[in-house]
């Protein structure tokens, strides 16, 4: 990983290229196991939020995971590599993980606060003067 304007990448941006990573990981065996096995497929309802999602995709589930491990792939690589197109890619994603928890607030998953909170704080995060230093130093 490069290292930010004072000698290191902030540690937050290690942890969020590691949940990235492993995101797209576990996205990517759940597309496969979508596609191999329809039992697997229905398996993955842990949640009334997962439980539209696999309601919504139906069989075709493993599309959207696909898409999704290409996001975090891409979120991955530009934090690793301090890319200055990551940041504002990430206040993006995130901030629609908040407007989309707050959606499942509304029809009446009470999870959905939580994960609002929890991307709400990767994208007060991301807005941070050191997280925006690290990620527009010069020869990033």
């Amino acid at each position: 990983m490069k290292e930010g304007k004072e000698g290191r990448a902030p540690f937050g941006v290690h942890v969020l290229t590691a949940i990235h990573g492993v995101g797209a990981i576990v996205c990517l065996v759940m597309a496969f196991g979508s596609v191999i096995s329809e039992r697997f497929r229905l398996g993955l309802v842990a949640s009334p939020g997962s439980a539209l999602m696999i309601n919504f995709f139906g069989q075709h589930v493993w599309i959207f995971l696909l898409v999704i491990v290409a996001l975090l792939t891409t979120l991955c690589y530009g934090s690793w590599r301090l890319r200055p197109w990551t940041r504002p890619l990430t206040i993006v994603c995130y901030s629609v993980g908040v407007l989309g928890g707050l959606w499942e607030v509304s029809i009446g998953i009470p999870a959905g606060l939580l994960a609002a909170v929890i991307n709400g704080g990767v994208v007060a995060y991301a807005c941070t003067k050191r997280v925006r230093e690290a990620y527009h130093q010069e020869g990033a």
